[in-house]
């Protein structure tokens, strides 16, 4: 049995997308809903065992520098898992709002897992994270055993080891402990699944469900869910413009908070997101690309409202307005990347020239997390 030295580590390597929210931040983790879309750029994480120490991408790993991958280390290798070495290769921007940890997040535990293995006899897993749990983010999550409790459990590596609902939940909790215990399971469930998502959709809709999420927020139990958003339309493709390093979001989410709680316009834009994005929800239902700029644009202005945007992110939208459907700032704010549907797309690139602002290319939609 295993129960008794070292488990064995094979190599594996797992890939998940970045996102970009197209209605919804902030207002997400009030329950409204929100809109978010996998970008074709991917973080891949390689795992192997290793003879020395930990290491990530050669150096000793420091749970403090990288808290993420703590959060994960801590619940998906116990201590007579071997010394591992990770390699982290992202075209996704960091700081950009472009959900860089929710991919690494991601491709991390599904690469750990790949590795590291679960216990399986017959149809019965003996080790994981529950997938059925009322509540997860409560407390220790292991399900017992992490070991076999005899010799008729075999130990299930690679791809066949990887459950996309543990991975998200997984994802899901290293996002939270690293944003201060609060976050929205909307890039981690985009990033493992892939497409386009609703999270927190109105009441009156016929939507694909694809899955239930809970987590502890500041004492009370927050629920998410997801759905599935089809598109019947052509691919979309935008332009995503870097507007500079954004703060942590953590450091966002205080800042957004404060606004909203003591200032009346700003919390009636936080209620205004709920209404547009159930606009842009029947928006894209419909295939209506106008609309669904025109929403991000009414989006834009709520999160201005309570400051999650920046004067440069102002100043970018309304030079480049001649030139596109409609952008905004996607994600926590505070820099970052904004997100523009381009209808000029030499007068858009010449505007953006102008103001010495980078960007690239991206269709929206596409594969989630892949198992190596």
């Amino acid at each position: 049995m295993w129960s008794h030295m070292m488990l064995p580590a094979t190599p594996s390597t797992a890939s998940a997308p970045g996102k970009a929210i197209l209605f919804g931040e902030h207002a997400v983790v009030r329950g409204a809903p929100a809109v978010v879309a996998v970008i074709d750029r991917r973080t891949t994480v390689s795992c192997r065992p290793n003879h020395g120490p930990w290491l990530v991408d050669g150096h000793p790993f420091d749970p403090v520098v990288m808290p993420h991958l703590g959060s994960l280390f801590r619940r998906l290798c116990p201590q007579w898992s071997p010394p591992l070495s990770l390699e982290i290769d992202s075209e996704v921007p960091m700081s950009g709002g472009l959900g860089s940890s929710a991919a690494l997040c991601v491709a991390a535990a599904a690469a750990l897992r790949a590795c590291l293995g679960r216990w399986r006899c017959g149809d019965e897993w003996g080790s994981g994270f529950s997938t059925d749990a009322d509540v997860f983010g409560l407390g220790p999550f292991d399900d017992p055993p992490l070991h076999a409790p005899d010799d008729t459990w075999a130990l299930i590596q690679g791809s066949e080891a990887v459950v996309p609902d543990e991975v998200m939940r997984l994802a899901h909790v290293a996002e939270a402990e690293a944003q201060r215990g609060r976050a929205s399971p909307t890039d981690t469930s985009a990033s493992a699944l892939g497409g386009l998502l609703v999270v927190n959709p109105p009441g009156d809709h016929d939507l694909p469900h694809l899955t239930h999420r809970t987590l502890s927020v500041d004492g009370d139990i927050q629920n998410w869910d997801l759905h599935r958003l089809p598109w019947g339309g052509a691919p979309l493709s935008c332009w995503f413009v870097d507007t500079g390093p954004a703060p942590s979001t953590s450091k966002m989410v205080e800042l957004v908070n404060e606004c909203v709680s003591g200032h009346s316009e700003a919390s009636a834009a936080m209620a205004r997101m709920s209404d547009l994005g159930a606009a842009g929800i029947r928006a894209f239902l419909e295939g209506d690309v106008a609309a669904i700029g025109q929403i991000m644009d009414g989006q834009q202005d709520c999160l201005r409202s309570f400051g999650a945007s920046t004067d440069i992110i102002n100043r970018c939208l309304e030079n480049v307005k001649p030139f596109v459907r409609g952008g905004k700032l996607t994600g926590a704010g505070g820099g970052g990347h904004v997100i523009l549907i381009p209808e000029d797309e030499n007068g858009l690139a010449e505007a953006l020239q102008n103001m010495n602002l980078s960007w690239f290319e991206a269709s929206l939609g596409g594969e989630g997390l892949r198992v190596v």
